[in-house]
């Protein structure tokens, strides 16, 4: 609501709270790239660039396999346990599934923890139900910083050590991931590109240079390792980072 023709020449918007009534009431405006995460269950006619979910979400689980760790829990599902559909937590609840699969352990529905909102207290909250298992997890991974940092203080306060007992990694590297005790290992997109690519991708919309179809651009991203699974480290190998990817809209 609000976007006027003459008023503006373009718009970068985050699509995190918006419905397909919205998308539609806008369409042929003025021109329009999605910047983030979006929770609509089909891909949008307009340019967006977001992050590479699902493969960071494999990376993530993948390296939690790889510390030794079997019971490897996810924090941050928001509904059914589907792993169709184009949310963010969607795609990260599937790069978590087929990582677990790749090693060769089950999926089981006990270690994926709802979440109402990505909050410290929804990750506080989420890891005492998990640590109240008969078999809790060994470790976790969490679809943002906030939640992880929710989870962090749950184990602290649960007398359980980070990472030796439970080794917990986060999505999104915020400026309190590095800060916290134990620094909190997680996934960190490349946030100057999604803004270069946002504007460059706008201005060819609004100069005429930009006339293909709409395409969806996911960033690139790096595994950034700290004390909450291992060693203090910015892994730089070719196991940690991801290169992006680009395809058409419909």
């Amino acid at each position: 609501n609000g976007v006027r023709p003459h008023l503006i020449d373009g718009v970068i918007l985050s699509p995190l709270a918006l419905e397909s009534s919205d998308l539609q009431a806008h369409e042929g405006q003025v021109p329009l790239v999605l910047l983030g995460e979006h929770l609509l269950d089909f891909d949008v006619p307009y340019d967006h660039i977001a992050n590479s979910n699902r493969e960071a979400a494999r990376l993530a689980t993948t390296h939690l396999r790889a510390l030794g760790r079997r019971r490897i829990a996810a924090i941050g599902n928001q509904g059914t346990l589907t792993i169709k559909g184009g949310a963010a937590g969607v795609r990260r609840l599937q790069g978590y599934s087929e990582a677990l699969v790749e090693a060769g352990l089950p999926l089981d529905p006990r270690l994926i923890a709802q979440v109402a909102s990505y909050s410290h207290e929804d990750g506080f909250r989420a890891m005492r139900q998990l640590l109240a298992l008969e078999q809790p997890p060994d470790a976790v991974f969490c679809y943002n910083d906030l939640l992880a940092l929710g989870a962090m203080r749950a184990l602290h306060e649960a007398g359980c050590r980070i990472p030796q007992d439970v080794a917990v990694i986060g999505f999104d590297d915020i400026e309190e991931a590095r800060f916290a005790i134990p620094s909190l290992t997680t996934i960190a997109p490349d946030k100057q590109q999604m803004g270069e690519l946002a504007v460059s991708f706008l201005l060819g919309r609004i100069e005429g240079t930009r006339t293909g179809p709409p395409e969806r651009v996911e960033v690139p991203f790096k595994l950034l390792i700290r004390e909450s699974t291992g060693t203090m480290t910015h892994a730089e190998d070719e196991n940690t980072e991801w290169s992006g990817r680009r395809d058409s809209n419909p």
